[in-house]
């Protein structure tokens, strides 16, 4: 070869030489940086999992620290009413009336489906003489609860009271054919019967 061909020929390799230092250099940053990347996105995941851990645990203890407190109201106001219904029956007893009433209108604001509570208000209202409130309160107890036999006779006595026999007679025969083995229902029959001077039919249902 001649020189100048073997110097054209030491450039080209030279030029070569430079070429692949500078892929391999870029080839290494390219490598760092996607490590770096992948490192960083390692970083963020693991800090994004344990954050949602924690947030979890967090949730969990608020569930619990609510689940508590539910638990400790509905205790302390099972209590209160405990209370209330003893306070409103000692009353009762003593024949303070309107302070029973108060105490059963408590009991309901605190709970509106104490049948204890519409139970205690008829039979005040009852003893007062309060026929409509008390017939309001026994007919909405045959709502609220099952206890119908009991409750018809309820009405047959409010009934009774305002000298409306026939509806009493209705109301005592409807308690009789839910349970015929009550005797203070069957005492109740007996009565109206006896006072609407049906003897005879007295003695059929005794």
């Amino acid at each position: 070869r001649s020189p100048a061909s073997k110097q054209q020929q030491t450039k080209k390799n030279i030029l070569d030489q430079r070429l692949r230092r500078l892929l391999n250099d870029k080839t290494v940053k390219i490598r760092q940086q996607a490590k770096s990347i992948i490192q960083l996105g390692r970083s963020l995941l693991t800090g994004f999992y344990h954050d949602l851990l924690d947030k979890e645990k967090e949730l969990k203890a608020k569930r619990m620290q609510a689940r508590t407190a539910t638990a400790v109201g509905q205790s302390s106001l099972e209590k209160r009413i405990k209370n209330l219904i003893d306070e409103a029956q000692e009353l009762y007893r003593q024949d303070n009336l309107n302070e029973v009433e108060k105490r059963y209108l408590e009991i309901i604001s605190l709970d509106p489906k104490s049948v204890t509570a519409f139970e205690g208000l008829g039979d005040l209202y009852l003893k007062q003489r309060k026929y409509q409130e008390a017939g309001e309160t026994y007919n909405y107890l045959l709502r609220l609860t099952s206890s119908e036999a009991y409750f018809y006779d309820k009405l047959g006595q409010v009934a009774k009271a305002q000298g409306r026999l026939q509806e009493a007679e209705a109301q005592f025969v409807k308690s009789v054919e839910l349970n015929n083995q009550n005797a203070a229902y069957l005492s109740d029959l007996a009565e109206v019967y006896r006072l609407e001077g049906e003897y005879d039919k007295t003695a059929d249902n005794l």
